[in-house]
């Protein structure tokens, strides 16, 4: 039987693999924190704007925020110190939808208290629910806890197989992945197909992504 971890907050470390490349990262990408002051070692999460006030992460990494969402900060494109743009949470939203499996119900939206000016970062697409996967692998864009100054890209996330609300896949992850947009290209653009919310050892399995719910999908949508 397979083992999983959540990899947001206080979570197993395992060791990165396949190819990590310090290529752009797209600007809507960012790093959560939380509170007034980030400290070296503290827990972390990624996440991904995806309408000017909306930024969509794993649910384990808000659920704990929910009566404090202002003590949760997002940094987007952060790298070195510095960000495009940083903003403070206002509502942890959580989805209600009725799924089958824990991790399929594992992602949140995180509504900012102001909205982001779209000529300074522009949110990311989803993909369509019913886009199949893409002939290539995903890729992944995403924080890590013991390196946290600098996002890193996957680009060998091979989809191994599904479960409903649920893509197993290949490449490694660790503390600090948690949330990060589970990406592929539509001709130039990158779309979101799903959200990293575990690590997991089961195989060939080494990591699982949530699709995006329906009810929080609609709420995205509702926000354009």
């Amino acid at each position: 039987m397979a083992r999983t971890w959540r990899i947001g907050l206080g979570a197993l470390l395992i060791g990165a693999a396949g190819q990590v490349a310090a290529q752009e990262v797209p600007s809507a990408i960012g790093r959560i924190s939380y509170g007034n002051t980030f400290r070296s070692g503290s827990a972390i999460c990624t996440g991904v704007l995806v309408t000017p006030d909306l930024v969509l992460t794993a649910r384990h990494c808000l659920a704990r925020s929910q009566a404090r969402p202002g003590m949760v900060q997002f940094a987007a494109g952060y790298s070195a110190g510095r960000s495009v743009v940083t903003g403070r949470g206002a509502e942890v939203i959580l989805s209600t939808a009725d799924v089958t499996a824990s991790m399929a119900n594992d992602v949140a939206l995180l509504r900012l208290a102001s909205p982001v000016p779209m000529d300074l970062v522009a949110p990311l697409p989803l993909a369509s629910p019913d886009a199949g996967p893409p002939s290539a692998p995903f890729n992944l864009f995403a924080y890590r806890r013991d390196t946290p100054e600098q996002a890193e890209r996957q680009d060998d996330c091979a989809l191994l197989t599904t479960a409903p609300g649920v893509l197993a896949l290949s490449c490694r992850v660790v503390s600090g992945n948690s949330g990060a947009p589970v990406l592929a290209k539509d001709g130039e653009a990158w779309q979101i197909h799903a959200v990293m919310v575990a690590s997991s050892r089961g195989g060939q399995v080494h990591s699982l992504a949530a699709l995006v719910p329906p009810d929080l999908r609609a709420r995205i949508e509702e926000s354009f």
